[in-house]
């Protein structure tokens, strides 16, 4: 089986990088649908991981501003 590297947003209280989440992989609607809707996308289980993924950027990258 493959990895997949994607963005999404979540709320803060999953936001702890190790945490165990589903995605919902497809794109909402928009207005006027239920947040929840059952829309027939694919949920894939994912880990939380801070961005940016490379350690180096999240640390050394602007560093002085």
């Amino acid at each position: 089986m493959g990895t997949i590297l994607s963005l999404t947003l979540i709320d803060q209280q999953y936001a702890e990088p190790g945490t165990e989440v589903a995605v919902v992989w497809g794109e909402h609607p928009g207005p006027g649908t239920e947040p929840d809707a059952d829309l027939g996308f694919p949920r894939i289980s994912a880990t939380v991981q801070p961005a940016p993924f490379d350690q180096h950027a999240r640390t050394l990258y602007r560093r002085n501003t």
